[in-house]
């Protein structure tokens, strides 16, 4: 098939542009001949044999004139085609296929507003760049000539229709797969030791692995009262919490605000998940929303207990209590803080480890490419 991917961005960083190129990649290595159109793109502009990359040119300005000017230049650009299908990751203006994988703009928008004093909430909706997002996304969910919509959970497709009158026939849940042999466990026991010295970590710690940008949908905030409520109440309990995700000033000053110091380090983006899972015990993301993290089902297969919430649809995957923790309310330093000492008992925490590999095994990256490209192919013959 000749296949066209839209992605704004294809990067090593980031939960969905790591996933895209490893669609882009794994649909090339299939023998597709597979289009990427993308803003911008790290690295030398190659890719394996049989990914073509075109530049979306954007020109500088406000976000939501941004996000307009890529859906309209994508949409001209896939138009020269002509392709099979057109594959869109995006909140686009044309293609057959969209992965929503950004999950429902609608509903994050809810949920964080409920978090908020009004005033807040009210600057928060008139801001152009969430209307933009609502328009772009209404226009997909709502037309029938994208053919079909993938939802990467049972939780993400009940979102689109409960707010958009979707059709449900019209929606494929598919959950995102892993490498099961790069987040293998046994790569632990070799790289443990040599991640925690490069981290600067103290024999004994309780270590903590947070991934994800966007800080404050990923839950950073409630999660770092309940380290503080932890450094007060179970203070013979050493915990550090790693950070990977793009740095937000003004958490590093609530870590300082809160005493944290020397508990919390922040990494930045990181492209090397993989060793930190490897130096980490557990995986947390008390998530206010997150339609599917890519990073807590990576920690699952390295054999790492999740904490997480039921607002993130990887939580589908977790039976509270068995592979990890389920969190009812994210926004709950206390509830946080139960979990986290739960974990801490050495011999929960790695009969929850290996459950959470077994399920994670049951999700190969490989075979979620296969489903992907018959959805693909499904959509191109409708």
């Amino acid at each position: 098939m000749r296949i066209a991917l839209i992605r704004r961005r294809y990067t090593p960083l980031g939960g969905a542009e790591r996933y895209a190129a490893a669609v882009a990649e794994g649909l090339a290595r299939r023998g597709h001949e597979v289009h990427l159109f993308a803003e911008r793109w790290s690295g030398d502009g190659g890719g394996p044999p049989g990914l073509t990359l075109h530049r979306v040119p954007v020109p500088p300005g406000p976000s939501f004139a941004r996000v307009l000017a890529f859906a309209a230049g994508a949409a001209r650009a896939v138009s020269r085609g002509p392709y099979d299908a057109v594959v869109s990751f995006e909140r686009t203006l044309r293609q057959d296929v969209y992965r929503a994988g950004d999950g429902c703009h609608r509903e994050w928008l809810l949920r964080r507003g409920a978090a908020m004093p009004p005033a807040r909430r009210a600057l928060m909706r008139a801001n152009p760049l969430h209307a933009t997002y609502l328009w772009l996304e209404g226009r997909i969910f709502r037309d029938p000539r994208c053919r079909l919509i993938i939802a990467n959970s049972r939780r993400g497709r009940d979102e689109i229709v409960r707010h958009y009158g979707t059709d449900p026939g019209r929606i494929a849940v598919l959950y995102t797969g892993v490498d099961l042999e790069a987040y293998h466990p046994r790569h632990r026991a070799g790289r443990r030791e040599a991640v925690r010295r490069g981290l600067g970590m103290a024999e004994g710690e309780l270590v903590l692995l947070f991934v994800g940008s966007g800080f404050e949908r990923k839950g950073l905030g409630p999660l770092l009262r309940a380290l503080d409520l932890l450094r007060r109440d179970a203070g013979n309990l050493a915990i550090r919490l790693l950070v990977a995700g793009r740095r937000e000033v003004r958490y590093e000053r609530m870590v300082r605000r809160l005493g944290l110091q020397g508990r919390v380090t922040f990494l930045g983006g990181a492209g090397n998940v993989a060793d930190l899972c490897a130096g980490a015990d557990a995986f947390i993301l008390p998530s206010l929303y997150d339609p599917f993290s890519n990073a807590c089902l990576e920690a699952m297969a390295a054999g790492l207990p999740p904490i997480t919430s039921r607002a993130n649809g990887t939580s589908e995957l977790i039976e509270d209590g068995v592979e990890g923790f389920v969190l009812d309310d994210p926004t709950d330093p206390r509830a946080i803080a139960k979990a986290v000492l739960a974990v801490g008992d050495p011999a929960a925490r790695e009969a929850m480890g290996a459950a959470a590999r077994r399920r994670a095994e049951a999700h190969p990256f490989d075979d979620h490419v296969d489903r992907l490209l018959a959805l693909i192919e499904g959509a191109a013959r409708s």
